[in-house]
């Protein structure tokens, strides 16, 4: 787990020194892609928030940042918060994966709770 944070974590450095001349395209792949990467494996993992530290680290250290032209102390809690929230809500849509990762597992697991595998 932690060589693939690693790599997550590699990916966010490459999107953060790309954004500010093509923030679309960077947004576009973190969003539609890098994410749903550590999401799947919230999917699937119990009790992997913890693990996920460092990449949020760097999400709101360098990521966001670089998007949004401030700096990392400019983003405080409250301001996080706000970005994490979902687009068509008023936000960024850029979110926590600690505090996604026990719902993403949560809501994977009340789903699959019905299915037999008889």
């Amino acid at each position: 787990m932690e060589e693939k944070v690693g790599e997550w974590i590699g990916c966010v450095r490459v999107f953060a020194v790309m954004a500010p001349k093509y923030p679309q395209a960077v947004y576009t792949g973190y969003s539609c892609c890098l994410q749903a990467e550590w999401q799947y494996l919230c999917r699937v993992c119990p009790d992997i928030a913890p693990l996920l530290e460092p990449l949020e680290a760097v999400i709101r250290e360098e990521l966001l940042p670089a998007f949004l032209g401030v700096g990392a102390a400019d983003i405080d809690g409250s301001f996080r918060e706000q970005l994490g929230v979902a687009v068509r809500r008023g936000g960024f849509g850029v979110g926590n994966p600690m505090e996604a990762a026990t719902n993403n597992y949560d809501a994977s697991k009340d789903a699959t709770e019905s299915v037999s595998y008889t």
